[in-house]
């Protein structure tokens, strides 16, 4: 009688495991539908862990309206920190959105470095053609500010994996590598899916 009643315990906490657990949330991959062809976009964490990201003063459906109707993407962040506390995350993001150039055409600018009144930019034009210079601070605040831009900050900051936004900025924060890969893979899906 013990062991049935233990046997029907297991099979129930199997189907139960199951049901709550979807298997689609356990991959690092997603497929998005771009002109009629289905592209694979490669995740750094799973999407039920991605799921958990914060989302703060924003909804994936903005991010997706942003990304589709703004001719201009801004890239900038904690561009110093090494690849173990998510260096590798930033490096990752932006070869994402270059990489997406291709299906959804923008003007991306990474900001690589502020040096004085200058900061030193990688560019890429609609057309792919790749510029790396140093602008005037100035000339860059206005782009930055301009409602044709989506501004996207990745920081390392001192909490759990969090999107926020603000004015046409976008920060994605993370206290770790782990936060980071979760708050850039929520972003991406949202970018692209709207959910």
């Amino acid at each position: 009688m013990t062991k049935r009643v233990l046997i029907a315990f297991i099979i129930l906490l199997f189907v139960s495991l199951s049901m709550c657990l979807n298997v689609e949330e356990m991959k690092k991959s997603f497929t998005v539908n771009i002109n009629g062809t289905p592209i694979n976009v490669e995740l750094r964490t799973n999407i039920y862990l991605a799921k958990k990201t914060e989302l703060i003063n924003t909804t994936p459906e903005e991010i997706h309206k942003y990304y589709l109707t703004k001719p201009n993407i801004y890239i900038n962040g904690t561009l110093n920190i090494t690849p173990e506390e998510g260096g590798v995350t930033i490096i990752d993001f932006i070869s994402k959105v270059k990489w997406l150039n291709h299906y959804y055409p923008h003007n991306i600018v990474v900001e690589l470095e502020r040096n004085g009144s200058y900061i030193y930019v990688d560019a890429l034009t609609k057309d792919g053609e790749r510029i790396k210079t140093y602008v005037p601070i100035e000339n860059m605040t206005k782009i930055i500010n301009s409602n044709k831009t989506m501004v996207v900050s990745i920081i390392k900051g001192d909490g759990k994996a969090k999107i926020i936004k603000r004015g046409n900025r976008f920060i994605i924060e993370g206290n770790s590598l782990e936060e980071l890969d979760k708050a850039e893979s929520r972003f991406i899906m949202a970018m692209l899916l709207g959910k």
